[in-house]
């Protein structure tokens, strides 16, 4: 038996930020994390699903495993995705239950605690980019641009490794690693977890604690959530548990090298030339369609002899240019993830493109290549032959365990599972709609609103 004050589960983004407000406190903390430590072995809970997944199909299924909870993924090198800020329309648009300042201020502290406290230094990648060609294209075709970090998707293990460092050496917070969350025990009236149950070599570990924080990827949430209810079959229904799955659905149009000449002087005032990351957005949509993004990504050149990096530092060089569109997927009924009949401890999973996002995006695909096709990065021209089309429908999976005022909602907005008064869900399985852009940022934003919110209240 194990007693804590607060029981994270999950050793991923959204628990490492969640943690910071408690370093080194009187607050007792276990964290409960599947994986090993320093451990990049593949975690095999895919196997554990039935039914039509189509997400994965075109896809990569070494990133798939991310939305089950595969916390060791978050430290390799590229994992971490881009910092986008949403937008405010995307809290307007789905009826979130808090407004967009309120989640701004929280953005707004994680960039300030990543620039102080840890020394990232990603304000400057907020910065507006000024390139004249985008800039007058875009204004005749109401388009606007959004700036994010891609220096954080390269640096996003160096975060983690410092953050898990402090959580290590913190006098009050102990990591169980190898430590697999089975389900939550609930009290006869259906409004208390008394103990969750976990498995670690073999044997079943109960833990009880005052705040139980479930902050896994989004379908393993969804998992745990329906095998605590799986005797309670009515009220899984009830509550939609499980139910209007969406994802970030992206479409892979164009990866091209340039090697143009850039002056030093100018790519220092126009580009980060680290890593460097451009949004195009189409402006005035209208509310029932979903929202499209094209993300442009330059990469500079990795020159290895010392003449080439000599030159690419006097002159700069722009090697490789990403394009990808993104598209908000709507909220749809047959989308969601269900306990399969079949097999013990197997699960139906159903989400795919319905036939209005398939037809916007193929829209948006002809939209954004008349677009690229007239315009110029330094001086490259994109044509044509540049483009090849590959959707992906493995990203970014959100909803199931959706928060809101309705009673429909099974979680509130302060992210407490309404039924269960010492459960917080911090995971994107609490949002309502996927926005276009990657979700990490908001997720983490999430997290320090939560840790605020619980911090306050066990001190008060």
């Amino acid at each position: 038996m194990h007693n804590c004050t607060i029981a994270v589960y999950g050793l991923g983004p959204a628990s490492i930020f969640f943690l910071r407000n408690f370093f080194d406190t009187d607050i007792k903390i276990n964290v409960y994390e599947l994986g090993k430590e320093k451990d990049f072995s593949k975690i095999e809970t895919i196997n554990k699903v039935n039914g039509p997944i189509e997400f994965f199909k075109n896809s990569n299924p070494e990133r798939a495993k991310g939305f089950f909870g595969t916390a060791s993924l978050w430290e390799k090198k590229g994992v971490g995705g881009k910092f986008f800020k949403f937008d405010k329309e995307d809290f307007q648009k789905w009826d979130w239950p808090i407004n967009f300042d309120e989640i701004n201020k929280n953005y707004d502290q994680i960039i300030e605690y990543l620039d102080t406290s840890l020394s990232i230094n990603i304000k400057r990648d907020f910065q507006d980019l000024d390139i004249k060609s985008f800039i007058n294209f875009s204004k005749k075709e109401n388009i606007y641009q959004k700036k994010g970090s891609q220096t954080l998707s390269y640096c996003f293990a160096d975060v983690i490794r410092k953050l898990k460092s402090k959580i290590k050496n913190s006098k009050n917070i102990n990591i169980i690693y190898q430590s697999e969350l089975l389900n939550f025990e609930i009290s006869k009236n259906k409004n208390l977890i008394e103990h969750a149950n976990l498995i670690k070599n073999g044997k079943i570990i109960k833990v009880i604690a005052d705040y139980h924080n479930l902050s896994l990827g989004c379908l393993e949430s969804n998992k745990i959530i329906l095998k605590t209810f799986k005797d309670y079959p009515s009220f899984i229904r009830k509550n939609k548990i499980g139910r209007k799955l969406t994802f970030h659905q992206s479409i892979n149009i164009g990866s091209f090298k340039s090697f143009s000449r850039i002056n030093k002087s100018f790519i220092k005032k126009k580009i980060n030339f680290t890593n460097e990351i451009l949004g195009l957005k189409f402006k005035n949509l209208n509310k029932k369609n979903p929202n499209s993004f094209v993300v442009l990504a330059f990469e500079p050149s990795q020159a290895k002899s010392l003449i080439k990096r000599i030159y690419n530092k006097l002159f700069g060089t722009i090697n490789k240019i990403n394009v990808s569109l993104a598209v908000e997927h709507l909220p749809s009924s047959s989308c969601f993830i269900e306990l399969s009949d079949k097999k013990k401890n197997m699960f139906n999973i159903f989400t795919s493109y319905n036939s209005t996002n398939l037809n916007f995006a193929k829209k948006e695909y002809s939209k954004y290549i008349k677009f690229l096709n007239q315009t110029e990065v330094f001086g490259y021209k994109f044509f044509k032959k540049d483009f090849h089309i590959n959707f992906e429908t493995n990203n970014h999976h959100h909803g199931g365990l959706i928060f809101g005022n309705r009673l429909s909602n099974p979680v509130d907005k302060n992210l407490q599972f309404k039924s269960l008064k010492n459960l917080y869900i911090n995971s994107s399985s609490i949002f309502p709609n996927s926005s276009v852009y990657n979700p990490t940022f908001t997720i983490i934003a999430f997290a320090n609103r939560l840790s605020n919110f619980i911090y306050k209240k066990i001190k008060s």
